[in-house]
Protein backbone atom coordinates (compact mmCIF):
# COMPACT_ATOMS: atom_id res chain seq x y z
CA UNK A 1 0.00 0.00 0.00
CA UNK A 2 1.55 3.20 -0.61
CA UNK A 3 1.51 5.97 1.87
CA UNK A 4 1.33 9.56 1.70
CA UNK A 5 2.80 12.44 4.41
CA UNK A 6 0.33 13.87 5.98
CA UNK A 7 1.53 17.37 4.56
CA UNK A 8 1.11 16.04 1.24
CA UNK A 9 -2.57 14.78 2.11
CA UNK A 10 -3.32 18.48 3.55
CA UNK A 11 -2.12 19.91 0.93
CA UNK A 12 -4.07 17.68 -1.71
CA UNK A 13 -7.25 18.32 -0.05
CA UNK A 14 -6.48 22.16 0.80
CA UNK A 15 -5.75 22.41 -2.87
CA UNK A 16 -9.05 20.54 -3.84
CA UNK A 17 -11.52 22.55 -1.94
CA UNK A 18 -9.37 25.47 -3.17
CA UNK A 19 -10.34 24.26 -7.04
CA UNK A 20 -13.61 23.98 -5.96
CA UNK A 21 -14.15 27.11 -4.40
CA UNK A 22 -12.36 28.88 -7.19
CA UNK A 23 -14.45 27.14 -9.54
CA UNK A 24 -17.88 28.59 -7.77
CA UNK A 25 -15.94 32.06 -7.68
CA UNK A 26 -15.46 31.88 -10.96
CA UNK A 27 -18.85 31.34 -11.95
CA UNK A 28 -20.34 33.99 -9.81
CA UNK A 29 -17.89 36.58 -11.26
CA UNK A 30 -19.97 37.13 -14.69
CA UNK A 31 -18.83 39.76 -17.14
CA UNK A 32 -22.59 41.85 -17.22
CA UNK A 33 -21.36 44.76 -19.58
CA UNK A 34 -18.68 46.12 -21.25
CA UNK A 35 -17.24 49.24 -23.59
CA UNK A 36 -14.04 49.93 -24.94
CA UNK A 37 -14.57 51.18 -28.27
CA UNK A 38 -12.72 48.58 -30.07
CA UNK A 39 -15.14 48.17 -32.45
CA UNK A 40 -15.14 52.10 -33.65
CA UNK A 41 -13.98 52.95 -37.04
CA UNK A 42 -11.77 56.01 -36.77
CA UNK A 43 -10.70 56.60 -40.20
CA UNK A 44 -10.94 60.39 -40.32
CA UNK A 45 -10.50 61.66 -36.97
CA UNK A 46 -12.85 61.56 -33.59
CA UNK A 47 -16.58 60.72 -34.30
CA UNK A 48 -19.42 61.71 -32.28
CA UNK A 49 -20.02 59.62 -29.36
CA UNK A 50 -24.07 60.30 -29.91
CA UNK A 51 -25.23 56.78 -32.22
CA UNK A 52 -21.92 54.55 -31.07
CA UNK A 53 -23.32 51.17 -30.72
CA UNK A 54 -20.24 49.24 -29.44
CA UNK A 55 -19.98 46.83 -26.90
CA UNK A 56 -21.59 44.35 -24.73
CA UNK A 57 -24.97 44.14 -22.19
CA UNK A 58 -27.05 47.40 -24.21
CA UNK A 59 -30.11 48.22 -24.54
CA UNK A 60 -30.71 48.07 -28.54
CA UNK A 61 -34.28 50.22 -28.14
CA UNK A 62 -33.86 53.87 -28.96
CA UNK A 63 -32.74 56.66 -26.81
CA UNK A 64 -33.59 60.14 -26.45
CA UNK A 65 -31.59 60.85 -29.06
CA UNK A 66 -34.31 58.61 -31.14
CA UNK A 67 -31.28 56.39 -32.37
CA UNK A 68 -29.37 53.50 -30.50
CA UNK A 69 -26.55 53.58 -28.70
CA UNK A 70 -24.83 56.48 -26.61
CA UNK A 71 -26.94 59.52 -26.53
CA UNK A 72 -26.28 63.28 -25.37
CA UNK A 73 -28.14 65.81 -23.74
CA UNK A 74 -30.21 67.53 -25.86
CA UNK A 75 -28.68 67.18 -29.43
CA UNK A 76 -24.70 66.67 -29.89
CA UNK A 77 -22.87 69.01 -30.18
CA UNK A 78 -20.43 68.30 -32.78
CA UNK A 79 -16.43 68.00 -32.59
CA UNK A 80 -14.94 68.71 -30.33
CA UNK A 81 -17.41 67.35 -27.44
CA UNK A 82 -18.82 64.14 -26.41
CA UNK A 83 -16.55 62.22 -29.00
CA UNK A 84 -14.83 58.63 -29.81
CA UNK A 85 -11.33 59.40 -30.65
CA UNK A 86 -7.99 57.32 -30.47
CA UNK A 87 -5.52 60.90 -30.88
CA UNK A 88 -4.22 60.41 -27.49
CA UNK A 89 -4.54 56.87 -26.42
CA UNK A 90 -4.99 55.99 -22.92
CA UNK A 91 -1.71 54.46 -21.86
CA UNK A 92 -2.41 50.47 -20.40
CA UNK A 93 -5.88 50.32 -22.51
CA UNK A 94 -6.61 47.51 -24.70
CA UNK A 95 -6.54 49.53 -27.43
CA UNK A 96 -6.19 53.07 -28.64
CA UNK A 97 -9.87 54.35 -28.99
CA UNK A 98 -11.65 56.51 -26.21
CA UNK A 99 -14.51 58.55 -25.38
CA UNK A 100 -13.74 62.10 -24.46
CA UNK A 101 -16.24 64.39 -23.48
CA UNK A 102 -17.08 67.98 -21.65
CA UNK A 103 -19.61 70.44 -22.92
CA UNK A 104 -21.45 72.95 -21.14
CA UNK A 105 -21.62 70.81 -18.12
CA UNK A 106 -24.29 68.74 -20.27
CA UNK A 107 -23.34 64.84 -20.29
CA UNK A 108 -23.76 61.44 -22.14
CA UNK A 109 -24.89 58.55 -21.44
CA UNK A 110 -26.27 54.54 -22.25
CA UNK A 111 -28.68 52.35 -21.08
CA UNK A 112 -28.26 48.82 -20.10
CA UNK A 113 -30.07 46.09 -21.02
CA UNK A 114 -32.35 44.73 -18.63
CA UNK A 115 -34.75 42.91 -20.36
CA UNK A 116 -35.58 39.21 -18.93
CA UNK A 117 -33.13 37.86 -21.50
CA UNK A 118 -30.24 40.18 -20.79
CA UNK A 119 -27.22 39.37 -18.69
CA UNK A 120 -28.58 41.77 -16.15
CA UNK A 121 -32.05 40.19 -15.80
CA UNK A 122 -30.60 36.17 -16.46
CA UNK A 123 -28.20 37.11 -13.42
CA UNK A 124 -31.16 38.19 -11.35
CA UNK A 125 -30.48 41.78 -10.80
CA UNK A 126 -33.20 43.56 -12.35
CA UNK A 127 -36.12 44.63 -9.96
CA UNK A 128 -38.85 42.86 -12.26
CA UNK A 129 -41.76 45.82 -10.58
CA UNK A 130 -38.92 48.35 -11.53
CA UNK A 131 -36.98 47.14 -14.41
CA UNK A 132 -33.87 49.02 -12.72
CA UNK A 133 -30.64 47.18 -12.07
CA UNK A 134 -29.94 46.20 -8.18
CA UNK A 135 -31.45 43.85 -5.57
CA UNK A 136 -31.25 43.41 -2.17
CA UNK A 137 -27.51 40.89 -1.44
CA UNK A 138 -26.01 41.29 -4.59
CA UNK A 139 -23.09 42.75 -5.31
CA UNK A 140 -21.55 44.69 -8.02
CA UNK A 141 -18.45 45.91 -9.81
CA UNK A 142 -17.61 48.58 -12.60
CA UNK A 143 -14.57 49.05 -13.75
CA UNK A 144 -13.08 51.81 -15.72
CA UNK A 145 -9.96 53.30 -17.01
CA UNK A 146 -10.05 57.35 -16.52
CA UNK A 147 -7.83 60.13 -17.56
CA UNK A 148 -7.68 63.60 -16.61
CA UNK A 149 -7.13 66.04 -18.98
CA UNK A 150 -8.11 69.52 -17.82
CA UNK A 151 -9.57 70.46 -14.21
CA UNK A 152 -10.29 73.88 -15.78
CA UNK A 153 -13.84 72.67 -16.92
CA UNK A 154 -15.26 71.74 -13.47
CA UNK A 155 -16.22 68.11 -11.90
CA UNK A 156 -16.06 65.09 -13.87
CA UNK A 157 -18.56 62.01 -13.43
CA UNK A 158 -18.97 58.53 -14.52
CA UNK A 159 -20.92 56.47 -12.94
CA UNK A 160 -24.56 54.22 -12.71
CA UNK A 161 -28.03 56.56 -13.63
CA UNK A 162 -31.44 55.21 -12.64
CA UNK A 163 -32.97 57.94 -14.96
CA UNK A 164 -33.21 56.36 -19.02
CA UNK A 165 -34.69 59.72 -19.87
CA UNK A 166 -30.55 61.36 -20.22
CA UNK A 167 -29.63 61.37 -16.12
CA UNK A 168 -28.63 64.59 -16.48
CA UNK A 169 -30.11 66.65 -13.63
CA UNK A 170 -29.53 63.37 -10.86
CA UNK A 171 -26.01 62.38 -12.43
CA UNK A 172 -25.73 59.10 -10.71
CA UNK A 173 -26.86 56.84 -7.96
CA UNK A 174 -22.95 55.34 -7.04
CA UNK A 175 -20.45 57.57 -9.25
CA UNK A 176 -16.82 57.86 -9.26
CA UNK A 177 -15.20 60.95 -10.58
CA UNK A 178 -13.49 64.05 -9.36
CA UNK A 179 -15.63 67.39 -7.88
CA UNK A 180 -14.17 70.75 -8.65
CA UNK A 181 -14.90 71.45 -4.61
CA UNK A 182 -11.40 69.06 -3.93
CA UNK A 183 -8.92 71.31 -4.48
CA UNK A 184 -6.42 68.42 -4.32
CA UNK A 185 -7.51 66.54 -7.24
CA UNK A 186 -8.53 63.48 -5.26
CA UNK A 187 -10.83 60.83 -6.79
CA UNK A 188 -14.42 60.90 -5.43
CA UNK A 189 -17.10 58.69 -4.62
CA UNK A 190 -20.74 59.17 -4.35
CA UNK A 191 -24.25 59.01 -4.97
CA UNK A 192 -27.20 61.45 -5.90
CA UNK A 193 -29.84 58.96 -3.69
CA UNK A 194 -31.90 58.76 -6.40
CA UNK A 195 -32.76 62.49 -5.71
CA UNK A 196 -29.99 65.58 -6.51
CA UNK A 197 -27.66 67.20 -6.17
CA UNK A 198 -25.10 64.62 -6.26
CA UNK A 199 -23.39 63.50 -2.49
CA UNK A 200 -19.55 63.62 -2.92
CA UNK A 201 -16.78 62.24 -0.58
CA UNK A 202 -13.01 62.50 -1.01
CA UNK A 203 -11.03 59.32 -1.20
CA UNK A 204 -7.33 59.18 -0.18
CA UNK A 205 -5.48 58.70 -3.96
CA UNK A 206 -5.19 62.06 -5.92
CA UNK A 207 -4.65 62.11 -9.90
CA UNK A 208 -2.30 63.53 -12.10
CA UNK A 209 -3.55 65.49 -14.98
CA UNK A 210 -2.70 63.60 -18.22
CA UNK A 211 -2.31 59.98 -16.30
CA UNK A 212 -4.22 56.90 -16.69
CA UNK A 213 -5.95 55.76 -13.47
CA UNK A 214 -8.03 52.48 -13.06
CA UNK A 215 -10.71 53.42 -10.89
CA UNK A 216 -13.33 50.23 -9.71
CA UNK A 217 -16.43 50.81 -7.54
CA UNK A 218 -17.91 48.12 -5.76
CA UNK A 219 -21.80 48.53 -5.07
CA UNK A 220 -22.88 45.96 -3.05
CA UNK A 221 -26.80 46.07 -2.25
CA UNK A 222 -28.34 45.37 1.57
CA UNK A 223 -31.88 46.82 1.92
CA UNK A 224 -34.35 47.96 -0.39
CA UNK A 225 -32.28 50.04 -3.17
CA UNK A 226 -29.87 50.93 -0.10
CA UNK A 227 -26.47 50.29 -1.23
CA UNK A 228 -22.88 50.51 0.53
CA UNK A 229 -20.84 51.85 -2.23
CA UNK A 230 -16.57 51.38 -2.45
CA UNK A 231 -14.06 52.98 -4.42
CA UNK A 232 -10.48 51.23 -4.76
CA UNK A 233 -7.61 53.86 -6.95
CA UNK A 234 -5.45 51.47 -9.15
CA UNK A 235 -5.79 48.15 -6.89
CA UNK A 236 -2.53 46.08 -7.91
CA UNK A 237 -3.31 43.28 -10.52
CA UNK A 238 -6.95 44.12 -11.20
CA UNK A 239 -8.58 43.84 -14.61
CA UNK A 240 -11.99 44.39 -15.39
CA UNK A 241 -11.89 41.10 -17.52
CA UNK A 242 -10.51 38.86 -14.60
CA UNK A 243 -13.05 40.22 -11.30
CA UNK A 244 -11.68 37.45 -9.33
CA UNK A 245 -8.48 39.69 -8.20
CA UNK A 246 -8.76 40.75 -4.62
CA UNK A 247 -9.18 44.29 -3.71
CA UNK A 248 -7.86 45.42 -0.35
CA UNK A 249 -9.01 47.88 1.78
CA UNK A 250 -10.68 50.92 -0.47
CA UNK A 251 -9.91 54.58 -0.76
CA UNK A 252 -13.37 55.87 -0.03
CA UNK A 253 -17.24 54.63 1.26
CA UNK A 254 -19.97 55.66 0.99
CA UNK A 255 -23.46 54.79 1.72
CA UNK A 256 -26.35 55.25 -0.90
CA UNK A 257 -30.28 55.22 0.17
CA UNK A 258 -30.62 54.33 -3.45
CA UNK A 259 -27.92 53.04 -5.82
CA UNK A 260 -30.24 51.41 -8.11
CA UNK A 261 -29.89 52.10 -12.04
CA UNK A 262 -30.47 52.03 -15.93
CA UNK A 263 -27.76 53.87 -17.39
CA UNK A 264 -24.30 54.92 -17.77
CA UNK A 265 -23.54 58.32 -17.24
CA UNK A 266 -20.36 60.52 -18.33
CA UNK A 267 -19.92 64.26 -18.62
CA UNK A 268 -20.45 67.06 -15.99
CA UNK A 269 -17.25 69.25 -17.58
CA UNK A 270 -17.79 72.27 -19.25
CA UNK A 271 -15.46 72.40 -21.84
CA UNK A 272 -14.00 69.71 -24.55
CA UNK A 273 -11.98 67.61 -23.63
CA UNK A 274 -12.54 67.37 -19.59
CA UNK A 275 -11.84 63.21 -19.13
CA UNK A 276 -11.79 60.44 -21.42
CA UNK A 277 -12.50 56.89 -20.65
CA UNK A 278 -12.25 53.09 -21.91
CA UNK A 279 -12.01 49.58 -21.01
CA UNK A 280 -15.56 49.79 -19.19
CA UNK A 281 -16.54 46.64 -17.38
CA UNK A 282 -19.21 45.77 -15.12
CA UNK A 283 -19.47 42.16 -13.30
CA UNK A 284 -21.80 40.60 -10.75
CA UNK A 285 -18.67 39.71 -8.28
CA UNK A 286 -15.96 39.41 -6.53
CA UNK A 287 -14.27 36.68 -4.17
CA UNK A 288 -15.95 34.75 -0.98
CA UNK A 289 -13.90 35.07 2.31
CA UNK A 290 -13.40 31.55 2.09
CA UNK A 291 -11.29 31.44 -1.63
CA UNK A 292 -8.97 33.88 0.17
CA UNK A 293 -8.20 32.17 3.08
CA UNK A 294 -7.37 29.32 1.09
CA UNK A 295 -5.07 30.52 -1.05
CA UNK A 296 -3.55 32.18 2.27
CA UNK A 297 -3.00 28.70 3.50
CA UNK A 298 -2.00 27.45 0.65
CA UNK A 299 0.98 30.15 0.74
CA UNK A 300 3.26 30.05 -2.66
CA UNK A 301 1.78 25.77 -2.85
CA UNK A 302 -0.57 27.27 -5.98
CA UNK A 303 -0.32 30.74 -8.34
CA UNK A 304 -3.36 32.12 -9.21
CA UNK A 305 -1.92 34.28 -12.97
CA UNK A 306 -4.15 36.91 -13.95
CA UNK A 307 -3.66 39.65 -16.51
CA UNK A 308 -2.21 43.23 -14.99
CA UNK A 309 -2.87 46.03 -16.68
CA UNK A 310 0.27 48.76 -16.60
CA UNK A 311 -0.93 52.24 -15.69
CA UNK A 312 1.75 55.05 -16.49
Amino acid sequence: MCRFSRPTILLAAASAALAGAMAATSAQATILATEDFSGVTLASGPILLAGVTDGTGWSTTSNRNGSVGWYQQNTPKGIPGYNVSDATPLTGADNNNYATGGYAYEGAGRTFDTSATGPFGLAGLVNPTTHQIGVPGATILMSVLVRVDNTNNGAIVIGLSDSNAGAFSIPANAAIGWADSNANHDWTLGSANGGSPLVNTDSNAAFTVGTPTELVMEVHYTTGTAANLSLWVNPAGYNGANPTVPLGTPNATFASTNATFTDLFFGGTNAPGGADFTDFVVSSSVPEPATLGLMAVLGTGLLLVGRKRKVA
